[in-house]
C-alpha cells in the first residue's frame, strides 16, 4: 500500500467530496480540515492536496452520475466521449497501485471500448490478458 493510500484511509471520501464541491479547491479543503483540528495524525500536518484529490475522486468514481452533474453545474464539458476518457484517466491514477482493481472498475463501468487508453495496464506481463477482458471485435 502506498503512503497516499494510507493517508486517504483517514478521510471520509464522501465528506471530502462534498466539501470539495462546496469549497472548490483541494488546498482550501485541506486548510478547512486543519482549521477544525483535523490533521493527519501520522505526520501532525494538514492533509496534502494529493490526499484530498484521491479522496474526492475515489468517491466520485463510485458515484459518477453525481460527479458528472457537479461538473456540469460548474460549466465543464461533459460530452460523453470526453467525459468517459477523463474518467478513465482519473481512474488510472486513483487505482494505479492495483491493476486488478482498475481493470475490475473498467469492466464494471463498461469502458473496455477505450482499451487503447490503458494498454499499458493490460499488457503488464500478468496472466490476465486483454483477450479475456475484451472480445476481439471490440479492439478496433
Amino acid at each position: 500500500m502506498s503512503f497516499a493510500n494510507k493517508v486517504e484511509c483517514l478521510l471520509d471520501d464522501e465528506e471530502i467530496y462534498r466539501l470539495y464541491v462546496e469549497i472548490g479547491s483541494f488546498q482550501k479543503v485541506s486548510e478547512f480540515l486543519a482549521e477544525q483540528g483535523r490533521i493527519n495524525p501520522k505526520t501532525g500536518n494538514q492533509f496534502t492536496n494529493m490526499g484530498i484529490w484521491h479522496s474526492v475522486y475515489r468517491w466520485g468514481l463510485s458515484h459518477m452520475d453525481q460527479m458528472r452533474g457537479d461538473y456540469e453545474k460548474q460549466g465543464v464539458n461533459t460530452d460523453t466521449s470526453m467525459w468517459e476518457k477523463r474518467i478513465i484517466l482519473t481512474a488510472k491514477i486513483v487505482y494505479g497501485t492495483s491493476r486488478d482493481r482498475f481493470l475490475d472498475w473498467v469492466e464494471e463501468n463498461g469502458f473496455m471500448k477505450y482499451s487503447r487508453m490503458f494498454e499499458d495496464v493490460l499488457h503488464d506481463g500478468s496472466e490476465r490478458t486483454i483477450d479475456e477482458l475484451l472480445p476481439l471485435e471490440e479492439l478496433v
